[in-house]
């Protein structure tokens, strides 16, 4: 039973694991965070996959480390979402990054589970990842 609302991201091209919800909110009690996040599989190219984020938090400092949280694959609780985006988030590819950054120097208690919970397939006729889409490198 959830003590607490829980809220969770799904970008309308993003596909969550089939576990998705259960393995983040386990993890969230398991480790008493208010935000968890884990890891998402990208596809690069057709049938070329690679794995982005991981436990290094985003460090607000330019250049974005290829390590930034995935959109898709957070869970938090529901009084985390007064932490809204900038403004002019929609400028930067690495918008969520900003927002994460907020949560994190509140001293919110925050979770990294080292697994998959998302997936980014390409989008219908995309032949590679954008580079607005998915501005750094990340093998």
């Amino acid at each position: 039973m959830v003590s607490r609302p829980q809220y969770t991201h799904l970008d309308d091209d993003d596909v969550y694991t089939p576990d998705h919800i259960e393995v983040l909110l386990d993890f969230a009690r398991e480790t008493n965070s208010e935000f968890v996040y884990g890891k998402a599989r990208v596809e690069k190219t057709p049938g070329e996959w690679i794995q982005v984020g991981g436990p290094e938090y985003p460090h607000g400092h330019y250049p974005y480390g290829p390590n930034e949280i995935p959109h898709s694959a957070v869970m938090f609780r529901s009084y985390i979402r007064l932490f809204s985006p900038r403004p002019d988030a929609w400028k930067f590819s690495t918008a969520d990054h900003f927002r994460w950054i907020r949560v994190k120097r509140a001293g919110v208690r925050v979770g990294f589970l080292d697994r998959v919970v998302t997936e980014v397939p390409l989008r219908p006729g995309e032949n590679s990842i954008t580079a607005l889409r998915f501005e750094n490198d990340r093998n």
